[in-house]
């Protein structure tokens, strides 16, 4: 079969690739930002970790996101494909009836 859609698989692989950099952002933030905090003598690792986790916590479900928004439009290109070969099995399965009349 034809592979059609190319934006929207363009599209996806995007938003996927966009999850993976937010992730690796969110990682990165976090240490840097542990690593700042180090260096200051008046802030302790207990005062800075609820910082450090809500870094963590918006990366992590911003990469789920984004990648849950590249698997929709996967899915929706495979609705579609599904959509078009049910349509083309029907037609043919309905003129092979007209025949045997």
């Amino acid at each position: 079969m034809k592979k059609r859609f190319r934006a929207l698989r363009i599209i996806s692989a995007l938003y996927k690739l966009l999850a993976l950099l937010a992730l690796i952002g969110a990682v990165g933030g976090a240490g840097l930002f542990y690593t700042q905090t180090q260096t200051d003598t008046g802030v302790t690792m207990n005062d800075a970790l609820p910082s450090i986790l809500g870094i963590l916590l918006v990366g992590i479900l911003g990469s789920i996101f984004l990648f849950g928004l590249g698997q929709l439009f996967d899915l929706f290109i495979a609705l579609e494909e599904n959509t078009r070969a049910t349509s083309a099995l029907l037609q043919r399965l309905g003129r092979e009836l007209r025949e045997l009349r």
